[in-house]
Formats: structure tokens, sequence, C-alpha cells
């Protein structure tokens, strides 16, 4: 079980959508791939200039290869990753470390424990200086 914590905030830190999801993987790195495909879906529906933030080197790294290339157990999800990128130009996908990302972390952390606050987008854009 794994949970995908994203927020999308604009370039002054102001979170405006978010998306919490718990689902099953194999291992961390279908966990990370299913992630960077919430938050290129969710971005992608925005049409607007946006940055989709990863902490996974490998998978970001891994979509400026060929598919054969690709880490064989993410495959089907960077496809899907890949077809959006193609229609959705404004979408972009880097690499930042997790203690750059701390909010998205914060969010993921604690719907995985099952303490994320009712308010929780309120308290995330409240957080995201701080973060």
């Amino acid at each position: 079980m794994a949970t995908c914590g994203i927020t999308v905030a604009n370039s002054h830190g102001q979170v405006y959508d978010s998306n919490v999801e718990r689902f099953f993987c194999s291992n961390s790195m279908q966990a990370e791939a299913y992630a960077i495909l919430n938050g290129v879906t969710l971005t992608a529906r925005e049409q607007r200039s946006a940055c989709v933030k990863s902490d996974c080197q490998i998978l970001v790294n891994a979509l400026k290869l060929v598919p054969a290339q690709w880490p064989w157990q993410c495959r089907a999800l960077l496809a899907r990753v890949s077809t959006i990128l193609v229609s959705a130009l404004w979408v972009k996908v880097m690499f930042v470390p997790k203690r750059h990302n701390l909010l998205a972390d914060w969010v993921a952390h604690n719907a995985r424990l099952g303490a994320l606050p009712r308010d929780w987008i309120i308290v995330a854009d409240l957080l995201s200086p701080l973060l």
C-alpha cells in the first residue's frame, strides 16, 4: 500500500489544487511513477505552464529515454505519462530533492497515517511557505 500526495501551487507557493490517493503497488519505484502520473494528469488539465516535481531522479531521467530503456516495472505508467506530456507541452517533469518538496511529502506521510485533517488543503496552504 502506498500513498500519493499531490499539491498544485502557483509560483508564490499558494496551493490551489490537490489530490491524495492510496493505492496498491509492487515497489517504491511504481509508487513514484504513479505519483508522477497523477501530477501530470492533474496539471495537464489546468492548461497553463506547470512543473511536476518528483524526488525520484531515476524516473525523471527515464522520461528522457526511449521506452525500451525505462525501468521495466514502470513502463506502463511511464507510457501514460509520456502520452500526456506529448499533448500537454505546457507541463514539465523535473527532479527536486525531497528536502525541497516537503509539502507533498507532508501530505503523503500524514495521509498514509490517516492523520490528514479535513481542512488539510488550508493547512497545506499555510504550511507551504514554511516547508
